[in-house]
C-alpha cells in the first residue's frame, strides 16, 4: 500500500502540468456548480522567483518541491522491515479473503522471518490449506488476536508463528515511544 502512494506521488511529480490541469477543471466545474466566479492567486511574489517564470513554470517548481518533501518523508517514516511486516495483516483471514491474498504476495515476508519459522519452506502449502479453511465461513476472524486464537499452532505451525509475530509488532513507532514512557515513570 505504502508503495503505491509513492508510486502515485512520483507520477505526479513526474507530470506536473497534467495534475494542474486536472486539479484546475475540477476547481472549474466546482466553481460553476456553487455559482462562484473562479479566479488564479498569484503564486510567488516577484521578489522570491524571476518575474520572467511562466505561471506553469511557477507551478511546476512549487508542486514538484512539495511532492518531493512529501516522497522524502515517507521514504523516511516507512522502512522495509515496516512494510514487510505490514503485509503480515494479510494472514487474518478477513484481510485475506477481501484482497484473495496468494502466498507469493508474502514471500518477502517469509523470507525476513525465515530463521522464526519452523519450516519455512512449506508456508505456500500451509497458506493455501488456511485460505481454504476459510474460505466459505460467513465472518472469518478480523484481527491477529481472534486470528491467532483460532489457529491450530500444530496444523499451521509457520502462520501461528507470523501471527504471534504481527501480534507483538507495534503499529506506529509512537507505541514503542509510550511503552517506553510508561516503563520509565
Amino acid at each position: 500500500m505504502v508503495s503505491s502512494v509513492l508510486k502515485s506521488y512520483q507520477d505526479m511529480r513526474a507530470d506536473m502540468e497534467k495534475m494542474y490541469d486536472d486539479a484546475h477543471e475540477k476547481a472549474m466545474a466546482m466553481a460553476g456548480k456553487v455559482g462562484v466566479a473562479p479566479t488564479a492567486p498569484e503564486l510567488l511574489p516577484d521578489n522570491v522567483i524571476a518575474p520572467t517564470l511562466q505561471l506553469q513554470q511557477q507551478r511546476s517548481i512549487i508542486g514538484s518541491t512539495w511532492l518531493l518533501q512529501i516522497i522524502l518523508q515517507l521514504g523516511e517514516r516507512v522502512d522495509v522491515v515496516t512494510v514487510q511486516a505490514s503485509r503480515l495483516l494479510a494472514l487474518v483471514p478477513s484481510v485475506m479473503k477481501e484482497n484473495q491474498t496468494k502466498s507469493q504476495e508474502l514471500q518477502g515476508v517469509v523470507d525476513m522471518y525465515r530463521d522464526d519459522l519452523p519450516s519455512p519452506q512449506l508456508f505456500p502449502a500451509e497458506f493455501r490449506w488456511w485460505r481454504i479453511k476459510y474460505a466459505e465461513e460467513e465472518e472469518p476472524p478480523g484481527s491477529c488476536a481472534t486470528a491467532l486464537k483460532q489457529c491450530d499452532e500444530d496444523e499451521f505451525t509457520n502462520i501461528f508463528t507470523l501471527l504471534k509475530i504481527r501480534s507483538i509488532l507495534p503499529v506506529t513507532s509512537g507505541e514503542c515511544e509510550r511503552s517506553f514512557s510508561a516503563v520509565r515513570r
